[in-house]
């Protein structure tokens, strides 16, 4: 179906083979009875990469691998490898799933992932046992240079080097062959399990320093930061560590002290923080500010009942962004009997929201939620769904994707949202679970956790 253009190939010849490809997904298209993937080519040339894969996502394909890339793995290429695939990201719809040809060593899955590969498809398992080749999750041994096994695997376990040396050949490739795919799937679900505990940078940072030119194409990584950030959630599960300088280049640092400056603007007080230098004082109970671990101890003060007000301002300038803070001027704070920490909102009866202790964001009330609509513009921080999920939403259920019709592009994964009709009357308020442009064109799957209806 495509033609895989080698790196570096001529500009002519890369244009013309691109030309052809595009010509034949077309009719693969029009003849298609059965899920068909549709590769990804361009060369090395970004924008040819990013015109493939905007034409491609026109087309009804329902997979997307990043197609001639095995030669820039195997040369050590990984900073063209990252230009490559986020060239092709940039251009693709962000519900079609994307495979990297070629890429079975462990050693580059942390960093695959950060760019937003989905899928892994490679015989380097078996290949490298052939060869006599022991793979780890930071690079590649021969086995005649090995005294021990750095494994638990069922091989590593059971065997010595030494052993596995003195084996006839066919044995001994079965066994190694075994122990690498062990070292893949292990290292896959050590990626998948940063991924649910929001460690994931801090993984990519660890394996990053397993080789120099991965080092690079990592560092080269993060010069893409508005793709990042588009995608980096508002919040996570676990502190962040401050892990090396690179770290601070990744986008839930920058995201943080961009809006901290902002609301700096509004609340001039401040702290100097061990990791981020001087932040507003009000956000100092705030991920990732107090989330956060470096070589220094940060101490988190409980604020007074004087001050609890201002926390609760700062932290809703920080997350919903400039003006929110007027939302609540009026209201009362309760502080935890047992922490000190601002918990419940109240403006007189009414709960308007909610300081979270995990991360020290907001939840939002009916009131608080009745209040932001307010006060934002169309479409500030809103999902919109179609007349099929109003009732539903109504009354508290979730809203799943295929359901929404439109929402702010500057939403990010976790964003505390409200859920609107197509009037802008307000159905109920959630956290989402996807980023604004993914709310828009995503057709499966969960969008928007409800927390409140809104009857």
């Amino acid at each position: 179906l495509d033609i895989p253009t080698i790196p570096d190939a001529p500009r002519e010849k890369a244009e013309e083979d691109l030309k052809i490809t595009l010509e034949r997904a077309k009719e693969a298209e029009s003849i298609k009875s059965i899920a068909m993937n549709a590769a990804v080519q361009g060369s090395t040339y970004p924008d040819l990469r990013t015109y493939a894969a905007k034409k491609l996502s026109e087309m009804n394909f329902e997979i997307h691998p990043i197609g001639a890339v095995v030669p820039l793995m195997e040369s050590y290429r990984y900073k063209d490898l990252v230009d490559v695939v986020i060239a092709s990201k940039l251009g693709l719809r962000p519900d079609r799933p994307v495979h990297l040809f070629g890429a079975g060593h462990p050693m580059i899955f942390a960093l695959a992932v950060a760019m937003g590969i989905d899928l892994f498809d490679s015989a380097s398992y078996a290949l490298y046992a052939r060869d006599d080749r022991y793979m780890t999750p930071e690079g590649t041994k021969r086995l005649e240079e090995l005294d021990y096994f750095p494994c638990s695997c069922p091989v590593c376990s059971r065997y010595t080097p030494q052993e596995l040396r003195e084996m006839p050949k066919g044995e001994r490739t079965r066994l190694l062959a075994l122990h690498n795919l062990w070292v893949i799937r292990e290292e896959l679900n050590r990626v998948k399990q940063a991924i649910q505990e929001g460690i994931l940078w801090e993984l990519v940072d660890e394996r990053s320093r397993s080789h120099p030119k991965l080092f690079v194409a990592y560092k080269r990584l993060l010069e893409y930061r508005d793709y990042l950030e588009e995608n980096e959630p508002v919040t996570k599960a676990s502190a962040f560590f401050k892990v090396s300088e690179e770290i601070m280049r990744t986008p839930v640092v920058l995201r943080a002290k961009e809006r901290a400056e902002k609301v700096r603007k509004k609340f001039s007080a401040v702290i100097n923080h061990p990791i981020f230098g001087e932040i507003p004082k009000y956000l100092s109970l705030t991920f990732p500010f107090a989330q956060s671990e470096g070589e220094e101890d940060f101490t988190i003060e409980r604020p007074s009942k004087e001050e609890a007000k201002l926390y609760v301002q700062a932290v809703a300038e920080y997350q919903f962004g400039e003006g929110v803070s007027e939302v609540f001027k009026d209201v009362f704070v309760e502080l935890s009997r047992k922490t000190g920490m601002p918990r419940q909102i109240k403006a007189g009866s009414k709960h308007v929201a909610t300081f979270r202790a995990e991360d020290g964001l907001l939840t939002l009330g009916i009131e608080g939620a009745k209040r932001l609509h307010r006060i934002l513009p169309y479409p500030r921080m809103r999902v919109v769904v179609n007349e099929d999920a109003e009732p539903f939403a109504r009354k508290g259920r979730n809203v799943f994707a295929k359901f929404v019709i439109d929402a702010d592009e500057n939403i990010r994964p976790y964003d505390e949202v409200l859920v609107v009709n197509k009037d802008d009357e307000l159905l109920a308020t959630g956290q989402t679970l996807l980023n604004g442009r993914e709310l828009k064109i995503f057709k499966q799957g969960l969008a928007v956790k409800v927390r409140r209806g809104i009857k």
